[in-house]
């Protein structure tokens, strides 16, 4: 069973892009149950959507600052 935050992390995300919610493309009753959410590929989901969240805003910060990668 997932520990507390990355259920928190779900919901959050789930909040965060409220257009997957009314997306027709997986079951919606079985995405309702709380069972869709532990299957393992929701904990690697959460980390590629953080990690892709954070890559972004860096670029961003960057890109403000006016640092380059080299």
């Amino acid at each position: 069973m997932p520990a507390y935050s990355t259920l928190f992390e779900l919901n959050y995300i789930t909040n965060l892009c409220p257009q997957t919610m009314t997306d027709v493309v997986g079951n919606p009753e079985e995405e309702r149950r709380s069972d869709f959410f532990y299957q393992p590929w929701a904990q690697e989901a959460v980390c590629r959507y953080f990690y892709t969240k954070v890559q972004q805003k860096r670029a961003e910060l960057e890109q403000a600052l006016g640092i380059r990668n080299a």
